[in-house]
């Protein structure tokens, strides 16, 4: 949508409308899940708690769902061309192994 609304393919006022639905729904998968949980495990006790990770439902939305959208984008292209894809190497530090 963005490059669409770059290209001068779509109006000002209908980028602006997918992306209030596109924010509009992820909030409120986050805090439905927020619900969910806490009326089916009552994890948090505290009231504040619940604030809390409600305010972090509502600013994932802005910033790390689009980031994380990025890399599962770039993962499924590398994934599709078949390029190496790997962690790299891991060498542990610890006292046990000297």
């Amino acid at each position: 949508m963005a490059i669409a609304f770059a290209m001068g393919m779509m109006t000002g006022a209908s980028f602006v409308a997918f992306m209030a639905a596109a924010f509009a729904l992820g909030l409120m998968l986050s805090t439905t899940a927020l619900l969910l949980e806490e009326l089916s495990f009552h994890t948090y006790p505290k009231a504040r708690h619940l604030l809390a990770l409600f305010a972090v439902s509502i600013l994932e939305n802005f910033g790390y769902r689009q980031v994380m959208s990025f890399w599962r984008l770039h993962a499924l292209y590398e994934w599709a061309s078949g390029a190496e894809i790997g962690w790299g190497d891991m060498k542990r530090n610890a006292s046990w192994q000297q």
